[in-house]
């Protein structure tokens, strides 16, 4: 799903190895080794946050592949620039690349970068709503990378799976895969991946009920996201404990939280992120009886979520604002 082949320590150290490797291939004129490189900077752009300059790297490694005749190359790239429009919340954008890599891949028979796009297609239905869709093209992803033996794959896609029945409300399947994802990113070391299980566990104890575990859980998660200077990951995490706090009643912690996960979104442009702050803030302004915040918040909740095309999301803050009287006091341009 675009992450690195290699390990190399921490970031910093990855961004000094590909710039050795990129400076290296501009020495020899090498521009198979500048493409690779280029990519490689891309994805790790990505990962700290710097869309922008993570998709400028994606499109020179691109346009080099294309000269090149490279497929295997462009194939990643589609898929990296797929997963960079999905945080962007660009899914029609996103589901092009996605498709353009899983075509190249088929034609290829590369079956681990087939595996790579029907995962991520399926977070992309995933993300719309469209659940049954989703879980098909997890199991056709799981399906491969068991063929294939990847235990990367396959951890990806039991959380993956994880998530989907939590959202049905299967919390005993949920937990249960989680549990196989944890399991084999703790035996590979992958950090990244042990920080998505433990956020998507703590979001489970919390629906359980179990607040003090929820919080370890939350915890652990953030403090590895920090460690990786994965914004993304600590958006959510932020998110997270801003949900547990407002449970427990105390509003001023939940709304530090939510403004912390806001600010971050922002920053990234990842619409998603912020319709899910805007909405968890209306409903602290609700419960503290700012209904004028509250209406403003979801009306750009709202909004945000038809933009990027989760029309079930919309309506349903669109329901909240209804029930709550907001008329038309909470456009998105009011101040």
């Amino acid at each position: 799903m675009g992450h690195l082949r290699r390990r190399l320590g921490q970031i910093d150290g990855a961004f000094e190895a590909y710039e050795r490797v990129l400076a290296l291939g501009n020495r020899i004129e090498d521009k198979q080794v500048i493409a690779a490189a280029t990519g490689n900077l891309g994805i790790l752009y990505n990962t700290r946050g710097d869309l922008e300059k993570a998709e400028e790297y994606y499109l020179k490694s691109l346009a080099l592949d294309e000269a090149l005749g490279r497929k295997e190359g462009m194939a990643s790239v589609y898929g990296n620039l797929g997963i960079l429009y999905l945080t962007r919340g660009d899914l029609e954008k996103a589901e092009e690349y996605y498709l353009k890599s899983l075509a190249l891949n088929e034609s290829l028979g590369r079956k681990e970068g087939m595996a790579n796009q029907y995962g991520n297609l399926g977070i992309l239905y995933d993300t719309r709503g469209d659940l049954e869709k989703a879980e098909e093209y997890y199991l056709k992803s799981l399906a491969l990378h068991e063929a294939l033996g990847r235990k990367e794959g396959m951890a990806n896609d039991y959380g993956n799976l994880g998530i989907l029945y939590k959202t049905r409300g299967d919390l005993e399947k949920a937990e249960e895969y989680y549990l196989k994802s944890l399991a084999l990113e703790e035996a590979l070391g992958r950090k990244e991946g042990m920080a998505s299980d433990y956020g998507n566990l703590g979001n489970l104890y919390r629906i359980r009920g179990d607040l003090e575990k929820a919080e370890e859980y939350y915890l652990k998660s953030l403090a590895l996201n920090e460690a990786l200077g994965r914004k993304e990951g600590m958006a959510n995490q932020y998110g997270s404990l801003g949900n547990l706090y407002l449970t427990r009643g105390d509003l001023e912690k939940a709304e530090e939280y939510y403004l912390k996960s806001l600010a971050l979104d922002e920053a990234l442009g990842r619409k998603e992120g912020m319709a899910i702050a805007y909405g968890n803030l209306g409903i602290l302004y609700e419960k503290r009886g700012d209904m004028d915040l509250a209406c403003e918040n979801w009306a750009k909740s709202r909004d945000l979520y038809a933009q990027i095309g989760i029309a079930g999301k919309a309506e349903q803050v669109a329901g909240w604002m209804r029930e709550a009287g907001c008329g038309e006091r909470g456009s998105a341009g009011d101040k």
